[in-house]
């Protein structure tokens, strides 16, 4: 059975769009790797676009308090102890 004529425009189409989310995925990682690695590009970034530095900042102070707050009491980690015939939690 011959293939459809759209069947072809379809798959490239759908490489395009593979391709221009790999760049987006790679330049938001060089992007980023740049703002973490050099000051002065931080501090361009800062004189032009002071939002993106600010955003950049969020993200990377919720990241860490997140990671801290899940190194310092991983539940998983925490002592069950055992009631009478269940199981409690001791910060219950």
């Amino acid at each position: 059975m011959p293939p459809k004529p759209l069947e072809p425009l379809a798959k490239k189409l759908m490489k395009g769009v593979i391709a221009l989310e790999l760049l987006g995925v790679f330049g938001a990682y060089s992007l980023f790797h740049m703002m973490n690695n050099s000051q002065d590009f931080r501090s361009t970034v800062n004189r032009r676009f002071p939002s993106v530095l600010e955003a950049v900042c969020n993200v990377h102070q919720m990241t860490r308090s997140k990671n801290q707050f899940l190194v310092l009491s991983p539940p998983s980690l925490l002592p069950v102890q055992r009631v009478g015939g269940g199981l409690r939690h001791p910060r219950e």
